[in-house]
């Protein structure tokens, strides 16, 4: 079994090898590697200086070469789940063109700092990287769109932070925040606001001064109360989401505000009383027009609290599915062209090109399986 094993691997190997020449050869500009079982990226992807977008999700990669700043025309990089415990600083050299970044589910434990110089970001996905602060050079994106951290350890926001005056979809979701700065209603593009899951007492009073927020998620904190005056300055709200709030005292006038979503809202509340579930994480291809996976834009797509991950298409308000996102963070941005797509051919005289070999890996991963 080891033998096949390792004659398995060797084969997916030539696999992608076979798939790489041939993409720097045609010139392609859009290449999916995701789902290939890499662990070490061969260096010949970093001669493929006519790749605009690169899916190397779903992997075992735990090293990005310096040599990814030769990817001079690169504007979506998909990363996610993989075993990537740190950055090259060349990442920075992607700055002219990058508009799209998912590191998603890497350990990563820190953000470098030299995020800050990839000024075209519009779409930046940072879910469960281990990280527990916030480089305060991320308010250096000033394009940005979209940008998701949830399921990490972050307990404060840098005032930096707030200057991102172009953000429009933020997803804090699951880390241990107590409170907002100040400067926070300097975010005055801010749509939605998901901070679901972290340790909040109070609902944050800086949000009667953002006018454009429509959704503010804030269940499952530890609210306990909403005086009428703040509900009354916060009209301008589409959804203000407070379910699971344990302690959260539900009063009488609670009934005139049909934009607050809470638990157990009883027959004369105009509240729902919807299950809070976690959604499956998803794959979506995005496009802002902008951006997110996207040209980058802002998703749409789940349900529940981890109301994250999300591609679609924005450019105004009604075009959108504001409320909802894709909870996940395997965004798939870009549109892969039957070209793009392809894994496989043969030249005129049948020579064996990836797409068979791509079938007698396929058979030797089930002959292994069935212990065969």
């Amino acid at each position: 079994m080891d033998r096949l094993s390792g004659l398995y691997y060797y084969l997916r190997e030539l696999h992608v090898r076979a798939i790489l020449e041939e993409a720097v050869k045609k010139k392609i500009t859009t290449l999916n590697l995701s789902h290939f079982e890499i662990t070490t990226v061969p260096k010949i992807l970093y001669q493929l200086k006519t790749v605009e977008s690169l899916h190397l999700e779903n992997n075992h990669i735990s090293e990005i070469s310096p040599e990814v700043k030769n990817l001079t025309n690169l504007s979506f990089l998909g990363l996610d789940y993989n075993n990537l415990t740190a950055l090259p600083k060349e990442i920075r050299r992607l700055g002219p063109t990058l508009t799209g970044l998912n590191l998603s589910h890497n350990p990563l434990a820190v953000l470098l700092p030299e995020i800050g110089n990839l000024k075209s970001l519009n779409s930046l996905w940072c879910n469960q990287i281990g990280i527990s602060d916030l480089p305060k050079e991320l308010g250096k994106l000033y394009f940005l769109d979209t940008f998701g951290a949830r399921g990490n350890s972050i307990q404060t926001i840098p005032k930096e932070f707030c200057r991102l005056i172009s953000l429009r979809w933020l997803t804090l979701e699951g880390n241990l925040i107590e409170e907002l700065p100040i400067e926070f209603e300097q975010l005055s593009s801010l749509i939605h606001l998901n901070l679901n899951k972290n340790l909040f007492q109070e609902v944050p009073e800086v949000i009667k001064n953002m006018k454009n927020l429509q959704y503010f998620l804030l269940a499952q904190n530890r609210i306990k109360q909403v005086s009428t005056p703040f509900l009354l300055a916060v009209k301008h709200l589409v959804k203000l989401d407070l379910r699971g709030n344990e302690e959260l005292k539900i009063t009488p006038e609670m009934k005139n505000f049909e934009n607050l979503t809470i638990d157990g809202a009883g027959s004369f509340f105009h509240l729902a009383d919807v299950p809070l579930i976690e959604p499956r994480e998803s794959n979506s291809n995005l496009s802002l027009g902008d951006e997110e996976e996207e040209e980058w834009g802002v998703a749409s797509g789940s349900e529940g609290f981890d109301d994250e991950d999300t591609s679609e298409n924005i450019t105004d308000y009604g075009e959108e599915d504001w409320e909802e996102s894709v909870p996940s963070s395997e965004l798939d941005l870009s549109e892969i062209s039957e070209e793009a797509a392809w894994i496989g051919f043969e030249d005129d005289a049948g020579n064996l090109f990836p797409e068979d070999l791509g079938e007698i890996i396929s058979n030797i991963s089930s002959y292994i399986a069935n212990g065969s």
